[in-house]
């Protein structure tokens, strides 16, 4: 059985222009450093509205998000997690 050994966000960080919306890519690895298949990966954010909280990875072992509604001149965290895989 392969389990999630890390996790990559990308952009790690960047800067909106004027609250357009940004997608946010994760991409699960297993402990071997392959892209990983079927995981769950789970989102929060501080700040802004994700269109999806968690999704599953696709055979690239990754999942997209998109951030919006950031509010103005501020800054936010969006952290992504993998659990129960």
């Amino acid at each position: 059985m392969v389990y999630p050994s890390s996790i990559k966000v990308t952009p790690k960080i960047t800067r909106i222009a004027n609250g357009n919306p940004i997608t946010i890519i994760s991409t699960v690895y297993d402990n071997n450093g392959k892209a990983l298949k079927g995981a769950t990966v789970n989102f929060q954010t501080t700040g802004g509205i994700l269109d999806s909280t968690s999704g599953i990875t696709d055979s690239n072992g990754q999942v997209f998000v998109k951030l919006s509604n950031v509010p103005y001149d501020s800054s936010v965290t969006v952290t992504a997690f993998v659990s129960g895989n």
